[in-house]
């Protein structure tokens, strides 16, 4: 398996993030973009996503998966050095709870970056604590 580069997984955050919005982005949003930017600089190791990267992505993957009230939300995850980045639409503010506690619940997670809208609202997911 050929290492990733940190380039390489900007540019699919970056180009995914868009897709999946239904509105302009919002200060917010631009704001946790910068903040899991920093993030990826901030890694050690950065040149190539590593292999704790790769299975720490699959078990959330699968978490979410298996969680049936997560169900129709359309989440992407990214993860680099253990900096989970969660990018997508959730159906509703509960559901993103949802989403955001499973991400963080997982062994191995060191921090997560949100950047979920909310599809029946047409607004970006706000943490209560961020």
């Amino acid at each position: 398996m050929r290492p990733i580069s940190k380039t390489i997984i900007f540019l699919l955050i970056i180009t995914a993030a868009p897709l999946c919005l239904f509105a302009a982005p919002s200060q917010d949003y631009l704001r946790r973009n910068e903040v899991a930017e920093m993030a990826m600089e901030n890694a050690q190791d950065s040149q190539t996503m590593t292999v704790d990267d790769a299975s720490l992505k699959r078990t959330i993957e699968k978490a979410f998966k298996a969680e049936a009230f997560v169900g129709p939300s359309k989440i992407y995850v990214d993860t680099f050095n253990g900096v989970v980045i969660l990018t997508g639409t959730a159906l509703n503010e509960a559901k993103a709870d949802r989403i955001v506690e499973l991400a963080r619940s997982i062994h191995g997670v060191k921090d997560v970056v949100v950047n979920i809208q909310l599809k029946d609202e047409k607004r970006p997911y706000q943490l209560e604590n961020q």
